[in-house]
């Protein structure tokens, strides 16, 4: 069953890595939030929050205050720009909303490969669930 997931996974990313004409290119950024609320993951606050900003997703990291931003752009350099315009984006409306601190631990970086959804998305996620399931690799 977890083989067939696991293939399954495989061919959809090659299939969308065959449709989608250009290469994208991913940046990360993350702050940390103090204290910490979940109501900055909703999804009202979010749409608010990134509506002038295009592809960008935010990702709690395990269960710490950590927030990862992520944003895709045509170049690297164009990535970059949009995590670091996203993360002040997330960090002006979440202290105005409520009062909270945020520390921006890493600005956006410049990546260095197109972004590939097999590598950047599904490997890692598959990494963490095998581990998860006590399956090593």
């Amino acid at each position: 069953m977890v083989l067939c997931v696991i293939v399954g996974l495989f061919a959809l990313a090659l299939l969308y890595s065959a449709l989608s004409g250009r290469p994208r290119y991913r940046s990360y950024a993350r702050v940390s939030i103090t204290p910490f609320t979940n109501a900055v993951l909703k999804g009202a606050f979010l749409d608010q929050t990134f509506r002038a900003i295009r592809d960008v997703r935010v990702e709690q990291l395990e269960s710490t205050s950590i927030i990862r931003i992520a944003a895709d752009g045509s170049t690297a350099d164009a990535a970059r720009r949009f995590a670091d315009d996203a993360t002040q984006a997330f960090r002006t409306a979440i202290q105005q909303s409520y009062g909270i601190t945020v520390e921006v631990i890493e600005p956006g970086e410049t990546p260095l490969l197109p972004y590939s959804l097999l590598r950047d998305d599904l490997w890692p996620r598959l990494e963490r669930f095998l581990k998860r399931v006590g399956i090593k690799i």
